[in-house]
């Protein structure tokens, strides 16, 4: 499957020093890591993904009472615990990974409510106690020290929105809650922040006990385990403000605590806005995945990804890539259980801004769509060792490469080349970085003047990953941009057609704030390598709006930069207008 191009004797540079793989001290009632074969030795440079494991799927290293677990039932607790995430730090470290994010360890309700388990921890009921099941305070230290000695990082997760069905704090305070009752209406604001999701009782935490409370059992986690981030559950079910304020009393007592918010949405503008709003550290990138699963694993337009690509961070907060987690199906399953095409979406991930979030298992190609099936546990071989598989090679040389080459840790952003099933990426530093390049229909070659073309690495046929050591300056500044709109239907008397997209130019996907067409022309003022993704529509003389019928949004590269693909005459592709002399135009019909 991999194939690797020398095409220049000049090495890629490598930092003159690694993290190294130091076994912690651990107590006697703590099992001794498994050691890994010699085989699958940890990388000479560790990359910085996070690993994230939910602990009861991930490993058993310690017997549980007779009666208190159930292997055979998909809702049903495993057996997994601290103990075991602890036993194989060895394979996290043979994958490549720089740092480890457990699911909720506090401790939570352990009866399933009719069907569904509670094996996952998100039904917390004492947020500042460790759950039982899963270790003690002395176990988690040891982790947390095994880790760190590793050079690795430790994000723990945490449950601020809601407590477990009939939480002992619900009868103890219940000035505590909301009590409004479940969420009915998904899309009004103010449901979404009071009311129930799920019937999980809603924590009121604009009251200042509550907030006390929180920050109380928060602290002692930062004392125990030390963590270099805090994953925080439902931010979009939060008021605004909260984990602004949060964040600050947090960072008292600990400086560099970084908060890692899931916020559950796919439209950039409203990422940015929530993250802003909350001065979040890091956010999880959904429009990406959304983006590389459309493209990668269905048949979407590869603009997708460069449309995602082209935003460096979400108000502020760094993106942390992911092609799935516990609460969406399996990537494998989402590409229909083709290898290859996991294999191209990881490379697209582990290739892009920000910080990879790989979901446990993934190694070992675990499927599934629904809940639980996409919650299986982690597979095992008899030696302690991760069962073999196609996706744990590719893992494991992609999180190499990304650990080797800085740029595509720490680089800019351009997109060079943009049609509707090819795409162009550099990831830049300094005067060298990678083209990371690829598509449905196979590019054998990128020619970009200025730069010198080096070591070239392709883990599938659709897509090539290849180092430069000299690029282009980027010449920046503003465009201005002129799109014609051909063959467009005439409009109905008192009718506005408007361009409305992802970014603020275009009104941020709100209908009522994208730019109108004048003659059925675009003009905007827009950044040199900028990628647009909009949509047209009419806003009725009544007030409504309607969207045009089309399969996929309208995505344009704006650039001056011009490649070759295959040899070819030099351009940015069908779907780019190209800038010059500070003007780019283009007819669209």
């Amino acid at each position: 499957m991999w194939s690797l191009l020398l095409l220049a004797c000049r090495p890629v540079p490598v930092p003159a020093s690694a993290p190294a793989s130091v076994p912690a001290s651990v107590p006697a009632s703590v099992p001794v890591p498994v050691p890994v074969p010699a085989s699958v030795q940890p990388p000479a440079v560790r990359s910085d993904a996070l690993y994230f494991a939910l602990v009861d799927r991930f490993a058993d290293a310690r017997a549980d009472p007779p009666g208190t677990v159930e292997p055979g039932d998909p809702q049903g607790w495993h057996g997994g615990d601290l103990e075991g995430v602890l036993a194989h730090l060895d394979h996290l470290d043979a994958l490549g990974v720089g740092g480890l994010w457990l699911s909720p360890i506090s401790a939570a309700r352990t009866e399933p409510l009719d069907t569904w388990g509670a094996y996952h921890g998100y039904w917390v009921e004492e947020l500042g106690a460790i759950e039982p099941r899963f270790g003690d305070r002395q176990v988690l230290a040891a982790l947390s020290s095994a880790l760190h000695d590793r050079g690795m990082v430790l994000y723990l997760d945490m449950v601020y929105n809601h407590v477990g069905y009939d939480a002992p704090l619900v009868e103890a305070h219940p000035d505590w809650f909301h009590g409004l009752g479940d969420i009915v209406d998904w899309d009004d604001p103010v449901q979404r922040i009071t009311h129930d999701v799920h019937g999980l009782p809603d924590l009121a935490q604009e009251r200042g006990e509550v907030y006390a409370y929180l920050l109380e059992q928060t602290l002692p986690w930062l004392e125990l385990a030390s963590p270099d981030g805090l994953r925080i559950d439902a931010v979009g079910h939060l008021p605004e403000g909260f984990l602004r304020s949060l964040r600050a009393d947090l960072r008292a007592v600990s400086p560099g605590v970084r908060l890692l918010g899931e916020v559950f949405e796919g439209n950039p503008a409203a990422l940015a806005a929530r993250a802003a709003a909350d001065e979040l550290d890091e956010v999880f990138d959904f429009p990406l995945m959304y983006a590389i699963q459309d493209a990668i694993c269905g048949q979407g337009p590869m603009g997708r990804i460069a449309a995602a690509l082209a935003v460096a961070d979400y108000g502020g907060a760094a993106p942390v890539t992911l092609l799935d987690n516990h609460d969406t199906p399996r990537i494998l399953s989402v590409c229909g259980g083709e290898v290859e095409r996991v294999t191209t979406a990881l490379a697209w991930q582990l290739s892009a801004r920000g910080t990879p979030s790989v979901t446990w298992g993934t190694e070992v190609g675990l499927s599934g769509g629904a809940e639980p099936d996409n919650r299986a546990d982690m597979r095992w071989a008899p030696d302690g060792s991760a069962e073999p598989h196609p996706l744990g090679d590719a893992l494991r040389q992609l999180l190499a490469l990304r650990g080797r080459w800085p740029a595509l840790q720490r680089g800019d952003t351009r997109v060079l080349y943009l049609s509707p099933d090819q795409l162009v990426v550099a990831r830049t530093e300094g005067p060298g970085g990678v083209l990371i390049y690829g598509g449905r229909t196979e590019i054998a070659s990128v020619r970009w003047p200025g730069s010198t073309a080096d070591e070239r690495l392709q883990p599938t046929p659709a897509i090539s990953l290849q180092a430069l050591q000299a690029v282009p300056a980027r010449r920046g500044g503003r465009v201005r941009l002129e799109v014609t709109f051909a063959g467009l239907p005439a409009l109905p008397e008192g009718a506005i057609r408007r361009a409305v997209g992802a970014s603020p130019a275009l009104g941020g996907w709100d209908p009522g704030a994208g730019p109108p067409l004048v003659n059925d022309q675009l003009i905007l003022e827009v950044d040199d390598g900028s990628v647009l993704e909009l949509r047209l529509g009419v806003a009725g003389a009544g007030g409504d709006f309607t969207w045009e019928s089309r399969p996929s949004n309208r995505i344009l590269l704006v650039t001056s930069d011009e490649i070759s693909l295959n040899g070819g005459a030099p351009g940015c592709g069908p779907d780019c207008a190209p800038a010059i002399d500070g003007v780019a135009r283009i007819t669209w019909e």
